[in-house]
Protein backbone atom coordinates (compact mmCIF):
# COMPACT_ATOMS: atom_id res chain seq x y z
CA UNK A 1 0.00 0.00 0.00
CA UNK A 2 1.30 3.47 -0.84
CA UNK A 3 2.57 5.93 1.72
CA UNK A 4 0.84 8.93 0.10
CA UNK A 5 -2.42 8.45 1.99
CA UNK A 6 -3.46 11.24 4.34
CA UNK A 7 -6.44 11.74 6.65
CA UNK A 8 -9.43 13.21 4.80
CA UNK A 9 -10.51 15.74 7.41
CA UNK A 10 -12.93 17.45 5.02
CA UNK A 11 -14.82 14.20 4.41
CA UNK A 12 -14.91 13.42 8.13
CA UNK A 13 -16.15 16.90 8.95
CA UNK A 14 -18.85 16.64 6.28
CA UNK A 15 -20.13 13.39 7.81
CA UNK A 16 -20.18 14.99 11.28
CA UNK A 17 -22.09 18.02 10.00
CA UNK A 18 -24.63 15.72 8.34
CA UNK A 19 -25.18 14.07 11.72
CA UNK A 20 -25.52 17.49 13.39
CA UNK A 21 -28.10 18.61 10.83
CA UNK A 22 -30.10 15.40 11.34
CA UNK A 23 -30.11 15.95 15.10
CA UNK A 24 -30.78 19.69 14.81
CA UNK A 25 -27.50 20.61 16.52
CA UNK A 26 -25.62 23.87 15.97
CA UNK A 27 -22.32 22.48 17.28
CA UNK A 28 -20.62 19.52 18.91
CA UNK A 29 -18.24 19.76 21.85
CA UNK A 30 -15.89 17.03 23.06
CA UNK A 31 -12.80 16.61 25.21
CA UNK A 32 -12.01 13.15 23.80
CA UNK A 33 -8.47 13.24 22.43
CA UNK A 34 -9.36 10.50 19.94
CA UNK A 35 -12.27 12.51 18.52
CA UNK A 36 -10.07 15.61 18.35
CA UNK A 37 -7.33 13.69 16.53
CA UNK A 38 -9.91 12.21 14.12
CA UNK A 39 -11.37 15.57 13.08
CA UNK A 40 -8.36 17.89 13.35
CA UNK A 41 -5.15 15.82 13.44
CA UNK A 42 -4.13 17.61 16.64
CA UNK A 43 -2.34 15.57 19.30
CA UNK A 44 -1.86 17.08 22.73
CA UNK A 45 0.00 15.70 25.70
CA UNK A 46 -1.82 12.77 27.32
CA UNK A 47 -3.12 14.73 30.32
CA UNK A 48 -3.62 18.11 28.64
CA UNK A 49 -6.97 19.84 29.09
CA UNK A 50 -8.35 20.09 25.60
CA UNK A 51 -11.76 20.78 24.03
CA UNK A 52 -13.00 20.76 20.45
CA UNK A 53 -15.98 22.90 19.42
CA UNK A 54 -17.15 21.89 15.96
CA UNK A 55 -19.86 24.22 14.58
CA UNK A 56 -22.35 23.28 11.90
CA UNK A 57 -21.40 26.33 9.86
CA UNK A 58 -17.60 26.43 10.14
CA UNK A 59 -14.29 24.81 11.06
CA UNK A 60 -13.61 23.20 14.43
CA UNK A 61 -11.94 25.28 17.14
CA UNK A 62 -9.66 23.84 19.79
CA UNK A 63 -9.57 25.26 23.30
CA UNK A 64 -6.19 24.50 24.84
CA UNK A 65 -4.22 25.43 27.92
CA UNK A 66 -1.94 28.50 27.66
CA UNK A 67 0.87 26.07 28.50
CA UNK A 68 0.38 24.58 25.01
CA UNK A 69 1.77 27.77 23.51
CA UNK A 70 2.98 26.07 20.33
CA UNK A 71 -0.47 24.64 19.49
CA UNK A 72 -0.96 27.07 16.56
CA UNK A 73 2.01 25.46 14.82
CA UNK A 74 -0.07 22.29 14.52
CA UNK A 75 -3.62 23.63 14.17
CA UNK A 76 -4.72 27.16 13.20
CA UNK A 77 -8.06 27.52 15.04
CA UNK A 78 -6.82 27.73 18.63
CA UNK A 79 -8.39 29.41 21.65
CA UNK A 80 -6.21 29.61 24.76
CA UNK A 81 -8.34 29.03 27.85
CA UNK A 82 -7.30 30.52 31.16
CA UNK A 83 -10.46 29.07 32.69
CA UNK A 84 -13.44 27.05 31.49
CA UNK A 85 -15.43 30.27 31.05
CA UNK A 86 -13.35 30.78 27.89
CA UNK A 87 -14.87 27.58 26.48
CA UNK A 88 -18.35 28.68 27.52
CA UNK A 89 -17.81 31.95 25.64
CA UNK A 90 -17.16 29.93 22.46
CA UNK A 91 -20.46 28.07 22.95
CA UNK A 92 -22.68 31.12 23.62
CA UNK A 93 -23.61 31.68 19.95
CA UNK A 94 -25.24 28.25 19.70
CA UNK A 95 -28.72 27.14 20.69
CA UNK A 96 -28.23 23.35 20.61
CA UNK A 97 -24.93 21.60 21.35
CA UNK A 98 -24.14 17.90 21.24
CA UNK A 99 -21.60 16.81 23.83
CA UNK A 100 -19.50 13.69 24.36
CA UNK A 101 -20.98 12.51 27.65
CA UNK A 102 -18.36 9.78 28.18
CA UNK A 103 -15.52 12.30 27.95
CA UNK A 104 -17.09 15.31 29.70
CA UNK A 105 -16.72 15.45 33.48
CA UNK A 106 -19.62 16.21 35.83
CA UNK A 107 -17.96 19.51 36.70
CA UNK A 108 -17.82 20.54 33.04
CA UNK A 109 -21.42 19.41 32.53
CA UNK A 110 -22.54 21.58 35.44
CA UNK A 111 -20.75 24.56 33.87
CA UNK A 112 -22.37 23.85 30.50
CA UNK A 113 -25.78 23.88 32.15
CA UNK A 114 -25.22 27.51 33.12
CA UNK A 115 -25.61 28.38 29.44
CA UNK A 116 -29.15 28.73 28.14
CA UNK A 117 -28.65 26.17 25.38
CA UNK A 118 -30.05 22.74 24.62
CA UNK A 119 -27.50 20.06 25.53
CA UNK A 120 -27.77 16.68 23.84
CA UNK A 121 -25.63 13.57 24.51
CA UNK A 122 -23.81 12.61 21.31
CA UNK A 123 -21.22 9.95 22.20
CA UNK A 124 -22.99 7.10 20.38
CA UNK A 125 -23.42 9.20 17.24
CA UNK A 126 -19.77 10.31 17.31
CA UNK A 127 -18.52 6.75 17.76
CA UNK A 128 -20.78 5.44 14.99
CA UNK A 129 -19.14 7.84 12.52
CA UNK A 130 -15.76 6.23 13.22
CA UNK A 131 -16.78 2.56 12.85
CA UNK A 132 -16.08 2.20 9.11
CA UNK A 133 -12.44 3.03 8.46
CA UNK A 134 -11.04 4.83 5.42
CA UNK A 135 -7.98 3.72 3.45
CA UNK A 136 -5.63 5.89 5.52
CA UNK A 137 -6.87 4.40 8.79
CA UNK A 138 -6.61 0.83 7.55
CA UNK A 139 -3.05 1.51 6.37
CA UNK A 140 -2.05 2.74 9.87
CA UNK A 141 -3.56 -0.32 11.55
CA UNK A 142 -1.84 -2.59 9.01
CA UNK A 143 1.47 -0.88 9.83
CA UNK A 144 0.78 -1.31 13.55
CA UNK A 145 0.19 -5.03 13.00
CA UNK A 146 3.43 -5.38 11.01
CA UNK A 147 5.44 -3.67 13.76
CA UNK A 148 3.73 -5.81 16.40
CA UNK A 149 4.79 -8.91 14.48
CA UNK A 150 8.41 -7.79 14.27
CA UNK A 151 8.62 -6.94 17.97
CA UNK A 152 6.89 -10.20 18.96
CA UNK A 153 9.27 -12.21 16.78
CA UNK A 154 12.29 -10.57 18.39
CA UNK A 155 11.10 -10.79 22.01
CA UNK A 156 9.77 -14.35 21.71
CA UNK A 157 13.24 -15.65 20.80
CA UNK A 158 14.09 -15.52 24.50
CA UNK A 159 11.24 -16.17 26.89
CA UNK A 160 12.45 -19.01 29.13
CA UNK A 161 14.32 -17.68 32.15
CA UNK A 162 12.78 -14.21 31.95
CA UNK A 163 9.97 -12.91 34.13
CA UNK A 164 6.60 -11.91 32.71
CA UNK A 165 7.43 -8.31 33.65
CA UNK A 166 10.80 -8.44 31.88
CA UNK A 167 9.08 -9.71 28.73
CA UNK A 168 6.46 -6.95 28.90
CA UNK A 169 9.23 -4.36 29.32
CA UNK A 170 11.10 -5.84 26.34
CA UNK A 171 7.97 -5.45 24.20
CA UNK A 172 7.66 -1.78 25.19
CA UNK A 173 11.34 -1.17 24.42
CA UNK A 174 10.88 -2.94 21.08
CA UNK A 175 8.05 -0.62 20.08
CA UNK A 176 10.07 2.42 21.08
CA UNK A 177 13.01 1.24 18.99
CA UNK A 178 10.64 0.92 16.03
CA UNK A 179 9.65 4.57 16.47
CA UNK A 180 6.22 3.91 17.92
CA UNK A 181 4.58 2.92 21.21
CA UNK A 182 2.39 0.20 22.65
CA UNK A 183 -1.36 0.51 22.10
CA UNK A 184 -2.02 -0.69 25.67
CA UNK A 185 -0.20 -2.33 28.56
CA UNK A 186 0.97 -5.69 27.21
CA UNK A 187 -0.45 -8.78 28.87
CA UNK A 188 2.18 -11.48 29.46
CA UNK A 189 1.20 -14.61 31.39
CA UNK A 190 3.06 -17.87 31.77
CA UNK A 191 2.10 -21.35 32.94
CA UNK A 192 -0.99 -21.42 35.16
CA UNK A 193 -1.24 -17.61 34.95
CA UNK A 194 -2.68 -18.08 31.45
CA UNK A 195 -5.99 -18.93 33.17
CA UNK A 196 -6.40 -15.19 33.87
CA UNK A 197 -7.81 -13.11 31.00
CA UNK A 198 -6.15 -9.78 31.86
CA UNK A 199 -3.17 -10.82 33.95
CA UNK A 200 -0.76 -8.05 34.92
CA UNK A 201 2.81 -9.21 34.12
CA UNK A 202 4.49 -10.17 37.38
CA UNK A 203 7.63 -11.78 38.78
CA UNK A 204 6.76 -15.29 37.53
CA UNK A 205 9.78 -16.72 35.67
CA UNK A 206 8.99 -18.60 32.46
CA UNK A 207 9.99 -22.25 32.74
CA UNK A 208 10.88 -24.62 29.93
CA UNK A 209 7.49 -26.36 30.10
CA UNK A 210 5.44 -23.16 30.37
CA UNK A 211 3.21 -21.86 27.63
CA UNK A 212 3.31 -18.06 27.43
CA UNK A 213 0.34 -15.99 26.30
CA UNK A 214 1.23 -12.52 25.02
CA UNK A 215 -1.49 -9.96 24.23
CA UNK A 216 0.23 -6.90 22.78
CA UNK A 217 0.11 -4.34 20.00
CA UNK A 218 1.75 -1.27 18.54
CA UNK A 219 0.08 2.07 17.93
CA UNK A 220 0.92 3.95 14.72
CA UNK A 221 -0.16 7.58 14.18
CA UNK A 222 -2.78 7.10 16.87
CA UNK A 223 -4.15 3.82 15.46
CA UNK A 224 -4.08 0.55 17.39
CA UNK A 225 -4.15 -3.08 16.47
CA UNK A 226 -4.73 -5.93 18.95
CA UNK A 227 -2.97 -9.30 18.80
CA UNK A 228 -2.57 -12.34 21.06
CA UNK A 229 -0.23 -15.25 20.44
CA UNK A 230 0.81 -18.36 22.38
CA UNK A 231 4.46 -19.42 22.65
CA UNK A 232 5.79 -22.73 23.99
CA UNK A 233 8.62 -25.25 23.61
CA UNK A 234 6.47 -28.28 24.31
CA UNK A 235 2.92 -28.88 25.45
CA UNK A 236 1.19 -31.86 27.08
CA UNK A 237 -1.80 -33.52 25.39
CA UNK A 238 -4.51 -31.83 27.49
CA UNK A 239 -3.17 -28.32 26.92
CA UNK A 240 -2.52 -29.09 23.27
CA UNK A 241 -6.17 -30.08 22.77
CA UNK A 242 -7.35 -26.89 24.48
CA UNK A 243 -5.06 -24.78 22.29
CA UNK A 244 -6.07 -26.55 19.06
CA UNK A 245 -9.74 -26.08 19.95
CA UNK A 246 -9.26 -22.33 20.42
CA UNK A 247 -7.46 -22.03 17.07
CA UNK A 248 -10.24 -24.00 15.36
CA UNK A 249 -12.91 -21.74 16.89
CA UNK A 250 -11.02 -18.65 15.69
CA UNK A 251 -10.91 -20.03 12.13
CA UNK A 252 -14.64 -20.82 12.27
CA UNK A 253 -15.52 -17.28 13.38
CA UNK A 254 -13.19 -15.66 10.84
CA UNK A 255 -15.02 -17.57 8.13
CA UNK A 256 -18.36 -15.88 8.85
CA UNK A 257 -17.08 -12.30 9.26
CA UNK A 258 -18.47 -10.16 6.45
CA UNK A 259 -20.29 -6.87 5.90
CA UNK A 260 -23.95 -7.14 6.83
CA UNK A 261 -23.46 -9.92 9.40
CA UNK A 262 -25.31 -9.29 12.66
CA UNK A 263 -22.94 -9.14 15.63
CA UNK A 264 -25.48 -11.01 17.76
CA UNK A 265 -25.43 -13.91 15.27
CA UNK A 266 -21.62 -14.02 15.37
CA UNK A 267 -21.64 -13.93 19.16
CA UNK A 268 -24.27 -16.69 19.32
CA UNK A 269 -22.20 -18.81 16.91
CA UNK A 270 -19.07 -18.27 19.02
CA UNK A 271 -20.87 -19.28 22.21
CA UNK A 272 -22.33 -22.37 20.56
CA UNK A 273 -18.85 -23.47 19.45
CA UNK A 274 -17.56 -23.12 23.02
CA UNK A 275 -20.52 -24.96 24.53
CA UNK A 276 -20.25 -27.85 22.03
CA UNK A 277 -16.74 -28.44 23.30
CA UNK A 278 -17.81 -28.03 26.94
CA UNK A 279 -15.98 -24.75 27.55
CA UNK A 280 -17.23 -21.78 29.61
CA UNK A 281 -17.98 -18.44 27.94
CA UNK A 282 -15.79 -15.77 29.55
CA UNK A 283 -15.79 -12.90 27.03
CA UNK A 284 -17.16 -11.99 23.61
CA UNK A 285 -15.75 -13.01 20.23
CA UNK A 286 -14.17 -9.60 19.66
CA UNK A 287 -14.59 -5.82 19.51
CA UNK A 288 -13.97 -2.84 17.30
CA UNK A 289 -10.53 -1.26 17.18
CA UNK A 290 -9.08 1.97 15.78
CA UNK A 291 -7.97 5.12 17.59
CA UNK A 292 -9.12 3.30 20.72
CA UNK A 293 -8.20 -0.31 21.33
CA UNK A 294 -11.84 -0.99 22.24
CA UNK A 295 -14.44 0.56 19.97
CA UNK A 296 -18.07 -0.31 19.20
CA UNK A 297 -18.97 -2.47 16.20
CA UNK A 298 -22.61 -1.49 15.88
CA UNK A 299 -25.35 -4.11 15.64
CA UNK A 300 -24.42 -5.10 12.08
CA UNK A 301 -20.85 -5.24 10.72
CA UNK A 302 -20.08 -2.44 8.28
CA UNK A 303 -17.74 -2.80 5.32
CA UNK A 304 -14.25 -1.54 6.28
CA UNK A 305 -14.94 -1.75 10.00
CA UNK A 306 -11.87 -3.04 11.84
CA UNK A 307 -12.53 -5.61 14.54
CA UNK A 308 -10.76 -8.26 16.57
CA UNK A 309 -11.49 -11.96 16.57
CA UNK A 310 -10.31 -13.31 19.92
CA UNK A 311 -11.83 -16.56 21.17
CA UNK A 312 -10.53 -17.61 24.56
CA UNK A 313 -10.89 -20.53 26.94
CA UNK A 314 -9.72 -20.27 30.55
CA UNK A 315 -9.77 -23.26 32.91
CA UNK A 316 -9.35 -22.56 36.63
CA UNK A 317 -6.15 -23.91 38.18
CA UNK A 318 -5.04 -25.28 34.82
CA UNK A 319 -4.44 -23.02 31.81
CA UNK A 320 -6.03 -20.62 29.37
CA UNK A 321 -5.49 -19.83 25.72
CA UNK A 322 -6.60 -16.89 23.58
CA UNK A 323 -5.66 -16.35 19.94
CA UNK A 324 -6.44 -12.92 18.54
CA UNK A 325 -6.22 -11.22 15.17
CA UNK A 326 -7.22 -7.78 13.91
CA UNK A 327 -9.27 -7.91 10.70
CA UNK A 328 -10.98 -5.58 8.23
CA UNK A 329 -14.59 -6.46 7.46
CA UNK A 330 -15.24 -6.89 3.73
CA UNK A 331 -18.22 -7.90 1.62
CA UNK A 332 -16.54 -11.26 1.14
CA UNK A 333 -13.66 -12.76 3.10
CA UNK A 334 -12.26 -10.72 5.99
CA UNK A 335 -8.82 -9.14 5.48
CA UNK A 336 -6.64 -10.34 8.39
CA UNK A 337 -4.33 -7.40 9.06
CA UNK A 338 -2.25 -9.36 11.58
CA UNK A 339 -2.08 -12.42 9.36
CA UNK A 340 1.68 -12.03 8.90
CA UNK A 341 2.21 -12.88 12.60
CA UNK A 342 2.63 -16.67 12.81
CA UNK A 343 0.30 -18.81 14.92
CA UNK A 344 2.23 -21.79 16.28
Amino acid sequence: MGTHLKPDFAKRGKALKKMMAEKDLDAVMTSSQNEILYYTGYIGLKDDRLFMIFPLDGRPKLAVSPLSNEAKKFYPEIVYMEKFADVLACLKPYKAVGYDERAVSIMVYQELNKLKIRLQPATDALEALRIAKDAYEIEQIRKAAAITGKVLASVSERLVGRSEKEIADALEIGYRKMGTESAYDSIVCAGSNTQFVHHAPAAKIVGGKDAVMIDTAAKVNGYCCDVTRIFFRRMDAKRRKLYEDVKHIKDEITGIIKAGAACKDIEDFYRSLLRKKGYPVVHSFGHGVGLSVHEPTGDVLKENAVITIEPGVYIKNFAGFRVEDTVVVKKGKADVLSGMIPIT
